[in-house]
């Protein structure tokens, strides 16, 4: 019987020196019984069938199972979303099982796609609206007061913004001050449309949980050392703790990533003045190195194994969609 063969893809600097995550995963999986190779993405190029892929310039064949990581989701140039998407349709049609599938993919980094899902499912999520203008943004002011301001395509926080009303210069009648009405518009420019949300008020920490193959497997929270309260702070890093409560978070985790569809994701929620609220869901776990074998760590063997089995179950299940 032949060994099945996995890829872990990524936009790789160098591909011969992968992360240590990548590392043990394939020492894991090895264990398994399961070859895997790491793949820069760069270097993939799609024909019209599975017999026609090149892979650095030379004919190639596809793998059982691809592990989709972060950068292949978050690095693509402007404009290539949609092509991404595609080529993940494309592998799925010629047999290759997504770790997470590609509708799951496309659906997740999505964030109002990922919103509506969430919400259709009964999940708390802040009210989400896409924002095509200031004026439109000045309206999601006038019917929230306090909010958040992201990139349908984002990650990272990149480009989040939170915004108060009645910020300094605002006009009469407006609610935009000179500086949010200015970084609104410049993000619209940039983006063109935008997710806005509602501010939800919490006690200035977050919970992150990874989940693989319906189970927790890891749990953290992030403490804010800003005082504005903010966990993505870059001059005020995060501190770390053990999740209080956590039953409460892992049910709406676990609830998120079935309504999904994701096999592996990293899910981050808030305490609201109602309960856990889930804030966003990625559908990657992509740096776990810190949690392994500490107290955020909850598998019986380890995250590395368990991803490990989630990816190997998949292999043997196949590919069907």
């Amino acid at each position: 019987m032949p060994v099945p063969t996995v890829w872990i893809v990524d936009r790789w600097e160098d591909a011969s020196d992968p992360a240590w995550e990548v590392a043990a995963l394939r020492q894991s999986l090895a264990e398994r019984d399961v070859r895997a190779e790491v793949v820069d993405w760069e270097q993939l190029r799609f024909g019209l069938s599975r017999d026609t892929l090149l892979r650095s310039g030379r004919e190639s064949g596809l793998p059982d199972a691809m592990v989709i990581r972060s950068q292949v989701l978050t690095r693509h140039t402007a404009g290539s979303v949609a092509l991404l998407y595609d080529s993940f349709d494309h592998l799925e049609d010629c047999g290759v099982r997504l770790i997470n599938r590609a509708t799951a993919l496309r659906t997740t980094e999505n964030k109002m796609r990922q919103a509506q899902t969430l919400h259709a499912a009964g999940i708390p999520v802040p009210d989400t609206r896409l924002v095509h203008s200031v004026d439109h943004v000045g309206q999601c002011m006038r019917d929230w007061g306090e909010i958040v301001l992201k990139p349908v395509h984002g990650h990272a926080s990149i480009d989040v913004v939170r915004m108060r009303p009645k910020g300094v210069g605002h006009a009469d009648g407006e609610l935009l001050g000179t500086r949010e009405e200015i970084t609104a518009w410049h993000l619209l420019e940039h983006h063109g449309v935008l997710c806005a949300q509602p501010y939800v008020p919490n006690p200035g920490r977050d919970v992150r949980l990874t989940v693989m193959g319906g189970t927790v497997a890891a749990a953290v929270t992030h403490v804010s050392t800003s005082s504005d309260g903010s966990v993505r702070h870059l001059l005020h890093p995060y501190a770390t703790a053990r999740v209080e409560s956590l039953p409460r978070f892992e049910h709406a985790a676990l609830a998120a990533t079935a309504a999904l569809g994701l096999d592996v994701a990293t899910v981050d929620l808030v305490e609201g003045p109602d309960g856990p609220v889930v804030i966003e869901v990625n559908p990657t776990a992509t740096l776990w190195r810190p949690l392994e074998g500490t107290d955020f760590d909850l598998t019986e063997d380890g995250i590395t194994r368990e991803h490990a089995r989630v990816v190997s179950a998949a292999v043997a299940h196949g590919p069907q969609r």
